[in-house]
């Protein structure tokens, strides 16, 4: 133990003092931070295609909407000689504040809850790619957003959700859907998926024709859905549904056959699984997840 004192802060043997034997010193997790060089700019740098796969990481859908909101605060900024990029917590903040008071040219009506959320996580996602990181503080816009949700729901509006039908208005709409028709063949195929898979608009949207194809087992019937991607698997690993036949218009197995069918009458083979239909029947471009949405609402209505 020579060289070695009870309290040198390097020793992790035991230590005599006075004839009595201490316990061993153990090095502290602030100890070995504190003995490591210096960090350098490397130690923060991305490469550019870490940066690029870091980008292509967000949804197409929310990137284009990033990139409308981020356009809209960089002219509000402009107009009001205030600097856009770094935004300052104040700007961040007074931005927010007038979207609460801003009208919807779409809608008629205050911005919603899920707007002004993504139009703050936009402001910060722009400056997360400009290597301003956790700038501009949205402490006080987000107190603000939720205000803002509160004196949306005292006057009534809630954010809307998901249109829900019961088995009975499902199995309704599905037998009136005709499916000598491109648009009722398509439509019972959606609400059949809808009900059986119990998935989102947006990922119904996304299928191809190579995601949907029927067992192979004749004994059991069934149709086999693979869904690439959705909110719970973010990683893209893939989930396969299994719908089995069903005796009515709401099997999922005769409507996938009913569509496919007529898709194969125009040549249509591959690609996305459903298609938009024109007021005068003609099959067109894939149907987006805006597009499912409204035709599901129109379904619902007519559900009653």
């Amino acid at each position: 133990m020579i060289g070695k004192t009870a309290d040198d802060p390097s020793n992790s043997e035991p230590v005599a003092l006075d004839g009595e034997l201490l316990p061993a010193r153990l090095v502290t997790e602030h100890q070995i931070v504190a003995d490591v060089s210096a960090w350098t700019d490397a130690d923060f740098h991305l490469t550019d295609r870490t940066r690029a796969k870091l980008r292509a990481a967000i949804p197409v859908n929310t990137l284009r909407a990033y990139e409308r909101w981020w356009d809209a605060a960089a002219d509000w900024c402009t107009a009001r000689g205030r600097v856009a990029l770094p935004m300052t917590a104040q700007t961040c903040t007074e931005f927010i504040r007038e979207l609460t008071d801003t009208v919807s040219a779409r809608t008629g009506r205050a911005l919603s809850v899920a707007s002004l959320d993504q139009a703050l996580a936009a402001v910060r996602a722009v400056h997360a790619e400009a290597r301003f990181e956790d700038m501009p503080s949205s402490r006080d816009a987000r107190r603000l957003i939720r205000a803002h949700g509160r004196e949306l729901a005292e006057a009534g509006r809630t954010e809307r959700k998901s249109a829900i039908i019961t088995a009975d208005q499902a199995l309704d709409v599905a037998t009136r859907c005709d499916t000598t028709t491109f648009a009722g063949a398509r439509d019972r195929l959606l609400v059949a998926l809808s009900f059986a898979a119990w998935t989102r608009r947006s990922e119904l949207a996304r299928l191809n024709l190579a995601d949907v194809r029927p067992s192979t087992q004749e004994d059991r019937p069934r149709l086999i859905v693979t869904f690439r991607s959705s909110k719970t698997d973010q990683a893209a690993k893939g989930t396969e549904v299994y719908l089995p036949e069903r005796g009515d218009a709401l099997c999922p197995l005769a409507a996938w056959r009913s569509w496919t069918m007529l898709l194969a009458t125009k040549g249509h083979t591959d690609g996305r699984l459903l298609r938009k239909v024109d007021q005068w029947g003609n099959l067109g471009t894939a149907l987006a997840p805006g597009g499912v949405n409204e035709i599901s609402q129109r379904l619902v209505e007519q559900a009653g």
